[in-house]
């Protein structure tokens, strides 16, 4: 993960999240589900709109189509999406102000059109897809957060911009941001706290026995933000187990806002293929998850995500059947597999989920 730029600290959490790029994800998804919370909706996304910067719709090198023009229909509205220009095969589309979408669902029609023979032939592909899904799913590129969905020959990449909150939106309910960070020893709970916000006191979490939850780390670059890292999770351990619960039941029982617990990232590292995604521990925590955070928003944090990419990407090579839009729908079958659906499995669709990498890409 990239690091971000000196910041002060009267900054707003909104600007403070959005210097972390790499981590973009997962840091909107708490903003959303902490706004959220704070105007007691029953659902983390339920009102947040998805802001679309742009769009991009590429053909496949081996395709005989060429796109004609594009339609995205949302929220009872039409947008055309026509070629700035005659040569290009791409079709792409910057938009300013960002469209904001509130609808759950929205709809791209991509239209092209080929010729067999002599005869000219139309054609229109749809791509339909969910607002919480992009802002569960968006990856970083470049320090942009991107949305990728393949059809056949057809890609379509949606870039969103930044939660468009306000240092007031967020400061007038939390005059301090506090976080949770748990999971299973090994994982990347110590890697993900240094690199995404720079706090480089938190013990390294194969060292056990040391890390202390009740600790408080102050990001240096925003001090109103203060994290709290668990001790690993390990198996047959109940005693760690219990020290994250009775933690996070003082800090409910705590008068003064500032002082609770108001969102808890669980750290998951992506398995291999035939590894398990959820410990004992992880797993017992998401089972009774409303019992022990009643209304603290929870986000699954899949950690290690560059390793999974490369293992793909090496396997694809080596197969001498490398086909980089099939490697792209393997990338998004694989995840689903090894991770959101065994999620899904244990904590039901409610829990909001992100990717983070362990290194700077």
């Amino acid at each position: 993960m990239r690091t971000c730029a000196q910041g002060v600290a009267s900054q707003s959490y909104c600007s403070f999240f959005s210097r972390h790029h790499s981590s973009l994800p997962v840091l909107t998804l708490t903003l959303i589900a902490l706004k959220e919370m704070s105007e007691n909706t029953t659902t983390a996304v339920s009102s947040a709109p998805l802001h679309i910067s742009s769009i991009a719709i590429r053909l496949d090198d081996t395709s005989s189509k060429k796109i004609d023009f594009a339609e995205l229909k949302f929220d009872s509205r039409r947008q055309e999406i026509y070629h700035s220009s005659e040569q290009d095969k791409h079709l792409s589309a910057k938009f300013d102000p960002a469209i904001a979408v509130t609808t759950e669902r929205v709809s791209l029609f991509v239209h092209c059109y080929y010729t067999i023979g002599t005869l000219p032939w139309k054609t229109t592909k749809r791509f339909s897809f969910n607002r919480k899904d992009v802002l569960s799913n968006a990856e970083d590129h470049d320090g942009k957060p991107e949305y990728r969905m393949t059809e056949g020959t057809i890609t379509v990449v949606i870039t969103i911009s930044q939660l468009q909150l306000t240092s007031s939106d967020i400061l007038k309910v939390y005059p301090r941001f506090r976080l949770l960070v748990i999971g299973n020893t090994g994982v990347g709970k110590s890697s993900l706290i240094q690199q995404a916000f720079k706090i480089n006191e938190v013990v390294d979490e194969h060292r056990r026995g040391e890390a202390d939850i009740d600790k408080e780390f102050i990001a240096p670059e925003n001090e109103l933000f203060v994290l709290h890292d668990s001790q690993g999770f390990e198996a047959g351990d109940s005693k760690t187990f219990k020290t994250a619960r009775d933690f996070i039941d003082r800090r409910r029982k705590e008068p003064k806002l500032q002082d609770k617990i108001h969102a808890v990232w669980l750290c998951l590292s992506i398995p291999h293929a035939d590894g398990r995604l959820l410990e004992s521990g992880a797993e017992e925590f998401l089972k009774l998850r409303k019992e022990i955070l009643g209304d603290i928003p929870i986000i699954a944090v899949f950690t290690k995500h560059d390793v999974f990419v490369n293992k793909l990407e090496l396997e694809a090579v080596d197969s001498d059947q490398y086909d980089e839009v099939a490697l792209e729908e393997l990338k998004v079958t694989t995840l689903d597999k090894l991770c959101i659906q065994p999620l899904k499995e244990v904590a039901g669709s409610d829990i909001l989920h992100a990717t983070v990498s362990s290194k700077g890409v």
